[in-house]
């Protein structure tokens, strides 16, 4: 646990000094807790030496699906008087880290505000689905850099085009020139776009060029120290992902929930009654695809299941302070791009259930295979229900 080196009411410093630098953390608002929100720790990244470890996301850290729900409901609190009820309005996620906490977000809206609002919902992404039409934006800091928004179809793109608000989701914000970019290439498209709202769980940037919902804000000072480690080849020329990656989930745009096949509850059954009840079940995400775990993960808890949910990533992170393990994975695409699975302490949990986009493969075989037998299933027959 962090101690503050000051700190009076929502005002508190915190000073760490990481393996890549000196870190400065400045909360001046706090809804929820710095403990509550976020660790800190080391990146392999020469542009950026820290990270702020999301204890909301199910990203590095597992993470109890009733907690990530909490998170988007605070969220919504906030972000409810920003977006108007029986408008056209398009939630956007940055990939790969808010995904799920963009979708969760978009989802808890319209469970409180409607579910038919005719809201679309869409995640950036690093793959490439294809010759549809999309935008192109930069992440600066990021170790892959470049992403891709793909724009909705049909009615859904009639939708976005009319719409008047953008609700730009990210788990973190710390300079905001990530939404910039992308609202500056998303302007050209969205021809009716007069607001924009800034969605994310910790806002560290010292100003904030648009309204902004949060949990916890202030700001950050990051002194670097030579950085000697070689991060991991994270970016290259993007394979074709259109017939490995689902377009269900939000890279092609989506509106309304999401909804399991009739077939797959008695699979929730087996699962939930299946396990040892003395440890907890972890569901796991791979890469962008993040929100599916979380409700796989709700679901078996509905069933009387402990459940966390958590995911693998690309972003190569030191072990150091929040991160406490890591181990190599298999991509989700098989270009060789490298993946992370972080703070996964052996015999922790009762099963571990690895969820895929489409059809299970061999990679997918195999990495279920070095976690011990934990059990894959396709979320392929998941769809939108409008």
């Amino acid at each position: 646990m962090l101690a503050p080196v000051s700190a009076q009411q929502d005002q508190a410093s915190f000073q760490l000094e990481l393996p890549t630098g000196s870190l400065t953390i400045h909360v001046s608002e706090s809804p929820w807790s710095f403990e509550k929100c976020m660790g800190v720790g080391a990146r392999i990244n020469p542009k950026r030496g820290f990270l702020f470890v999301s204890k909301l996301l199910g990203k590095h850290i597992p993470t109890r699906p009733a907690l990530i729900r909490e998170a988007h409901e605070a969220l919504v609190d906030q972000l409810q008087a920003h977006i108007e009820p029986g408008a056209p309005t398009v939630f956007a996620a940055m990939a790969e880290t808010a995904t799920g906490l963009g979708h969760g977000v978009y989802e808890a809206a319209l469970e409180r505000l409607g579910r038919d609002n005719p809201w679309v919902f869409l995640t950036s992404t690093r793959y490439d689905m294809g010759p549809a039409p999309r935008i192109e934006f930069r992440e600066e800091h990021s170790h892959a850099a470049e992403q891709w928004m793909y724009l909705p179809q049909g009615e859904q793109l009639d939708l976005f085009q009319q719409a008047k608000t953008l609700v730009l989701i990210d788990d973190e914000v710390s300079t905001g020139r990530t939404f910039l970019n992308l609202e500056q290439s998303i302007r050209t498209r969205m021809p009716n776009l007069e607001r924009v709202v800034w969605v994310t769980l910790t806002c560290l940037s010292k100003e904030t060029l648009r309204p902004c919902c949060y949990l916890l804000k202030g700001s950050f000072e990051f002194q670097a120290k030579p950085l000697t480690l070689v991060p991991p080849v994270s970016s290259g020329v993007p394979m074709l992902a259109s017939d490995k990656l689902s377009d269900q989930w939000g890279r092609m745009g989506l509106q309304g929930l999401m909804q399991a096949p009739a077939s797959f509850k008695d699979k929730l059954d087996m699962l939930a009654l299946g396990n040892d009840a003395t440890k907890p079940i972890l569901v796991l995400g791979q890469g962008e695809f993040m929100h599916a775990s979380y409700l796989v993960a709700r679901e078996l808890e509905r069933r009387g299941a402990t459940c966390f949910v958590q995911s693998t990533t690309r972003s190569p992170v030191m072990v150091y302070g929040a991160i406490e393990h890591a181990l190599s994975v298999p991509d989700p695409l098989g270009d060789g791009v490298a993946h992370f699975l972080y703070n996964l302490a052996p015999g922790t949990y009762g099963a571990i259930i690895v969820l895929c986009e489409r059809d299970l493969d061999e990679r997918i075989i195999e990495f279920c295979a070095q976690l011990d037998g934990a059990i894959p299933i396709s979320m392929k027959e998941w769809a939108c229900l409008s």
